[in-house]
């Protein structure tokens, strides 16, 4: 509910408990809000799913019909998707969310998984909005999933737009009746393997992260999303792309900057307190970054490396070591 209402910038009551959850104050930064339903939703007539697992989307009737007149006809493969009839009190935000809360028995049960995107500045604001709404419905509302989709613009650290969306997605299917069926695990991947992974990108491992998600439903999403983007950034004559993979996948040098977010971001000079090591991260690539360009464009010049790299981190190094001083001596030492 509380994550529903925030991403929504809306107010909420959860019936549960009783609490409410209002972020209409911060409603300033949304671009676009909208609840993507299922009409249909997939049956398959296989009960276990390649892994072993149970498959949510098994239905006995369709199985035993292919147990018999379909394979008398020759198909060996179907895909089956049935009406989904979703009742109208349901089909609101705050009704919906409360509806899946309330059928949850379980005190680890999980109601939604959340997919966040940056989208590109390059495209108009509608042009996005096509472009998410696309990517959801071909891969998780075609799946028989609900998608809470709202897009956020806020203002980045160089002054320009930072257009995103936030795809908070039901992690059960809606059956025939508009009711939640089983767990959709062949769209989702285990939380505590999401969770190491991002733990290992904001800490710089990205090689370690690469290796982790690799045959995971969150490599697909990320893969398929660089598709859709690079596919609407190409029919708008953009010759801006994105990339999915790591910097050194692509074959640059340079490290990936840590994402410190925006709270953190735009109050820099007035730091104290949460997180230090990740704003003293992200301050260190982004030293180390610098170096390595000046680093380059000196030796395209042809300078001194030695007195430029000297130069050039008592310049940038003053809030990260304290008291650095380097005179013409040390230079001639150094050298």
């Amino acid at each position: 509910m509380a994550a529903s209402a925030y991403r929504a910038r809306d107010n909420f009551t959860d019936k549960r408990t009783g609490d409410p959850h209002d972020y209409t104050h911060k409603a300033a930064d949304l671009a676009y809000s909208e609840m993507l339903w299922p009409t249909f939703t997939p049956l398959s007539t296989e009960p276990k799913l390649a892994n072993g697992k149970v498959n949510p989307t098994y239905s006995r009737e369709y199985a035993a019909r292919f147990s018999h007149e379909f394979k008398a006809a020759g198909i060996y493969r179907i895909d089956i998707r049935v009406p989904v009839q979703i009742a109208p009190e349901i089909k609101v935000r705050e009704n919906f969310w409360n509806f899946v809360e309330m059928r949850l028995t379980h005190p680890r049960a999980q109601p939604a998984f959340e997919i966040e995107v940056m989208l590109p500045r390059e495209l108009t604001r509608e042009q996005n909005i096509e472009l998410v709404r696309r990517f959801s419905f071909d891969h998780f509302v075609s799946e028989g999933l609900v998608v809470d989709l709202n897009i956020h613009e806020k203002t980045a650290s160089d002054g320009l737009p930072h257009p995103h969306a936030h795809l908070l997605i039901s992690t059960r299917r809606i059956n025939p009746h508009g009711d939640l069926g089983k767990v959709a695990s062949d769209m989702q991947d285990s939380p505590l393997v999401v969770k190491k992974i991002y733990a290992l990108e904001q800490a710089g491992k990205l090689d370690e992260a690469h290796e982790l998600s690799q045959g995971t439903n969150l490599m697909q999403f990320r893969e398929a999303w660089a598709r859709y983007a690079n596919d609407a950034l190409a029919d708008t004559g953009s010759l801006a792309r994105i990339d999915h993979r790591t910097l050194a996948e692509q074959g640059f040098k340079r490290e990936a900057t840590p994402n410190i977010g925006f709270a953190i971001n735009n109050h820099r000079t007035n730091f104290k307190g949460y997180d230090p090591e990740r704003v003293a991260r992200f301050d260190a690539v982004k030293f180390r970054n610098t170096m390595r360009k000046r680093a380059a464009s000196s030796m395209q010049m042809k300078l001194d490396p030695l007195e430029e790299f000297l130069r050039h981190a008592k310049e940038l190094t003053p809030h990260l070591i304290h008291e650095f001083d380097i005179t013409q001596e040390d230079i001639d030492h150094e050298r």
